[in-house]
């Protein structure tokens, strides 16, 4: 059985590392629509351009609604 990922959460140890990880994977909305970034390291499998942003804070996100309780 394979399962599709659609979002994935991450924690970090740091502020820091957090900030300097979205600094890094920051793109534009075109790269995004078109998936034309053009560094393929920072795309997954050098294929799709990722779309990561900070989430809400954990007692806000709506778990159910993601599927996963």
């Amino acid at each position: 059985m394979t399962y599709n990922v659609s979002r994935v959460f991450i924690t970090f140890e740091t502020q820091k590392q957090k900030d300097n990880c979205l600094q890094q994977l920051k793109v534009s909305t075109l790269d995004l629509m078109f998936n034309t970034y053009h560094d393929d390291q920072r795309k997954f499998d050098n294929l799709v351009v990722l779309n990561v942003q900070q989430p809400g804070e954990p007692n806000v996100i709506l778990w159910r609604n993601l599927k996963v309780i």
